[in-house]
């Protein structure tokens, strides 16, 4: 029988994403930090792992490389960002013998947009996209759903059909 992976005692999981508060003023401090780049480490973590969250932005030459876009359509401004934010949570599991084990975790999600023709309305909008294809691709519309079913497929390679 598998042993559960445990995080601080604190934490909650399966709650709606929305929901999970992190309380990055109280219980986060700086562990790096330069222009353009930050990384923040949990200071109130008590189960022995490690959670740090990394900010960092970076200029794009040219937004469209890699995009596919028909260069007929692309605006004349180029020039974009790239906003990475990642976690990195280390969970602490431990056996029936008693033996913990570190489990490292890491997610992230990189906006990579023009400077001067994209807010951040549009960068939520594109965001929930991808927090719908991770967590509910094939849920009714205003419906519940279940956020681990879908993940648990896309785990094992199972992605969806259409």
């Amino acid at each position: 029988m598998a042993s559960k992976l445990t995080y601080s005692p604190s934490e909650t999981y399966g709650e709606a994403i929305t929901n999970k508060d992190v309380a990055i003023e109280d219980n986060f401090a700086t562990l790096k930090i330069d222009d353009s780049e930050r990384t923040l480490t949990n200071i109130a973590q008590t189960d022995g792992g490690n959670y740090t969250i990394r900010y960092a932005i970076s200029d794009v030459k040219n937004v469209y490389t890699g995009t596919g876009i028909d260069p007929v359509f692309w605006n004349p401004v180029k020039a974009g960002k790239s906003l990475l934010v990642k976690v990195r949570h280390t969970g602490v599991q431990s056996d029936l013998s008693g033996n913990s084990f570190h489990m490292p975790i890491e997610v992230g999600m990189t906006f990579k947009f023009p400077v001067n023709s994209v807010n951040e309305e549009d960068l939520v909008y594109v965001a929930q996209e991808l927090m719908n294809a991770v967590f509910r691709p094939n849920s009714p519309s205003g419906g519940s759903y279940d956020m681990t079913s879908n993940l648990r497929k896309l785990m094992r390679g199972a992605f969806p059909n259409v």
